[in-house]
This record gives structure tokens, sequence and C-alpha cells, in this order.
């Protein structure tokens, strides 16, 4: 599989991940987050490895600035973007992208269904599948939106 990034197209690979819960069960991913939210996606920030994985280079985290638009859990500044980290992006080697199995990279103009940790350091992360759901714009926006947060 490929996923495009800003320039190019690049190979995944896929990691396979320990988690606490089943990532497949929303009452689980919601139950896990410090904040539910709807939110869109304003711009892909950087890209840092701070997680130790099996190479020396770290896991990749994406940051994102998303503007919050509808509070569902938790209360965050609908004022201002929010910075998210998201686990995944581009490897160090700019080679192909990390993603844990089951997982995407957020695209930029896109709303999602946010399920997020909050940080000490103030940064929301997101490091299940299943923790930012698309919100697909080509069905009606409100019968979905509906629809994925009964779900969730």
């Amino acid at each position: 599989m490929v996923q495009p990034t800003k320039d190019k197209v690049l190979p995944v690979e896929w990691s396979v991940g320990c988690c606490i819960i089943n990532y497949n069960i929303p009452e689980q991913v919601v139950g896990l987050a410090d904040y539910v939210f709807i939110g869109y996606v304003e711009e892909e920030l950087d890209t840092e490895y701070r997680i130790p994985e099996d190479d020396v280079d770290g896991a990749p985290l994406t940051s994102y600035s998303v503007t919050v638009v509808e509070n569902m859990k938790g209360v965050l500044t609908q004022e201002t973007a929010v910075e998210i980290q998201k686990l995944g992006g581009i490897a160090k080697n700019g080679k192909y992208i990390s993603l844990m199995e089951d997982d995407f990279l957020l695209e930029v103009g896109e709303l999602y269904l946010f399920s997020e940790e909050g940080w000490d350091n103030g940064l929301l992360y997101c490091g299940v599948p299943n923790s930012c759901v698309p919100m697909n714009e080509n069905v009606e926006e409100s019968e979905l939106k509906t629809q994925k947060v009964k779900t969730y």
C-alpha cells in the first residue's frame, strides 16, 4: 500500500502494536480519551522522532493544527487551533511512511471525530487506530455526523 504525502507517494510500513484497549470498540476508544471532539485539520506542522522503536531513528509523531468545531467530552478552546500529535508519519530516512496497522495519516482540509489523550506538555495525542474517524463529506454531513457521533 502507498500513501500520498505533500510531494510524492511513499510505501507504507505497518507496525503492530499492543494496545490496552480494543480500538475496534468505540466505547473503549472514547473511554480512554480525555477529549472527544469534531475538528477540522488546518495544517500539517512537522514530524518528530521521539518514541524508540527497533531502529535507532524512533517512531514518527506527526503534528497537526486542528480547529475544534464541537466539544463532546472535555473542553478545548474553539477560539484558536489546538496541536495534535498522531503516531505515524514519514520515516526519518524519508523512504516510507510508518503507521500502526489499520491507521492512516490525517488529511489537511478534512473533518474528523477525534478521541484524544491529553499530555502533560499540553499537546493532544492520538496513538491508536480509530482515535481519528473521518467525517466523510461525500454523504449528507449532518446525517453522517449523527451516525458517527452516536456510535462513539
